[in-house]
């Protein structure tokens, strides 16, 4: 059987992480959590974002 992948869902509820920082709320939390879930990501954790929509509110994607 293969072993699980290791799977971690973050949450940032002030801001988007993906955001460039200095634009609008974005700033030192987004930068942050990005680099957090890059790491995670490259030591082979599969990462899920999760954050307050932005944009057209009817282009969730859920």
């Amino acid at each position: 059987m293969a072993p699980t992948p290791e799977r971690i869902a973050m949450v940032s509820m002030h801001t988007n992480p993906t955001a460039r920082a200095g634009t609008g709320d974005a700033g030192g939390m987004n930068v942050s959590i990005l680099a957090t879930a890059r790491e995670l990501a490259a030591r082979g954790i599969e990462v899920e974002l999760l954050t307050r929509a932005v944009g057209d509110p009817s282009s969730r994607e859920l």
